[in-house]
């Protein structure tokens, strides 16, 4: 479990000119939107955020969060103030919890599973015995009280201002809890299940993209046909076509993340991947770092409404 501090006080953007941080009243927001293959710096690039003197609120669900995470803050050499602003609740989601149990219980499907056939399998009901499927309330909980490990309460996320980013990592093991939450341990779905499933999504993005303060959501590609276009193209990984076609349009800047030999790159304007782009300027193979999305915000100035 990653160990955090106290968190100091950080600022929302960039003097012109400066590299210092400066203080900054807006209450503008960013919704980012990362996506890629493993091992193409989704994690890593979350320290940028920290060295740009930014406080990075991050909720871990991707059982691998940690390693990419601390990957970032070795690689860019963070200083004890900069990790100050950092805090992190493990949701732990994806799996039962005790290992014992998940593999007595993983037991005990398969026999029922070898018994039946795949017509009786297709026909049952979903798990209304779900005592241990309740894992994404732990997401709800954690935005409503954001506390860490430690014991430290970092209090309602929409109390947060915008020199502060809601990390979500990530969007594939969020979308198992969701099924989770539906169906219990039932390896098929109906339609109608399918469809609660999907909308338990949506609803939690909807969430993330409406706070106050900035959020980032990490996510794997997957090749998906465009429901406008027709063509095959590179979208965030979810439970069904029709959630990662509608997703892009809920944040502000799509970033797809990638590998080009030792260079870990952005593009939002990849040939095939989709992409938008807000506050990150169009290009096809930024450097994975927010400071441009950082200064951009800052230089908005207030809200108009």
């Amino acid at each position: 479990m990653l160990q955090t501090k106290q968190p100091t006080p950080a600022v929302t953007g960039l003097q012109e000119g400066q590299g210092e941080v400066a203080t900054q009243e807006a209450c503008l927001h960013s919704t980012v939107l990362v996506f890629g293959d493993s091992g193409t710096g989704k994690n890593t690039c979350i320290a940028t955020l920290l060295k740009h003197g930014q406080k990075v609120r991050l909720l871990a669900a991707d059982p691998n969060a940690e390693i990419g995470i601390r990957n970032g803050l070795t690689h860019h050499k963070l200083t004890p103030e900069q990790m100050d602003n950092f805090a992190a609740v493990n949701l732990t989601l994806g799996h039962l919890g005790d290992g014992r149990k998940t593999v007595s219980k993983l037991r005990e499907i398969t026999k029922q599973t070898t018994q039946l056939s795949a017509k009786q399998i297709e026909a049952q009901p979903a798990d209304t015995k779900k005592a241990d499927k309740i894992q994404l309330l732990r997401v709800a909980d954690a935005l409503d009280q954001f506390t860490t490990a430690s014991g430290k309460s970092l209090g309602h996320v929409d109390d947060w201002g915008n020199d502060t980013w809601l990390v979500v990592d990530g969007l594939t093991t969020l979308s198992r809890a969701a099924q989770n939450s539906v169906v219990g341990d039932q390896l098929t779905m109906s339609q109608s299940n399918f469809q609660a499933v999907q909308n338990l999504i949506k609803l939690y993005i909807l969430t993330f993209t409406n706070l106050r303060c900035n959020h980032i959501l990490l996510a794997h590609a997957d090749q998906i046909k465009d429901e406008l276009s027709g063509s095959v193209k590179i979208f965030p990984t979810s439970l069904g076509g029709s959630i990662s076609n509608w997703m892009p349009g809920n944040y502000g800047d799509v970033i797809y993340s990638y590998r080009d030999g030792d260079k870990f790159l952005w593009s939002n304007r990849h040939a095939r991947a989709v992409g938008r782009s807000t506050l990150l300027p169009p290009g096809n193979a930024h450097e994975q770092d927010f400071l441009p999305i950082i200064r951009k915000l800052a230089a908005l100035g207030n809200p108009l409404f």
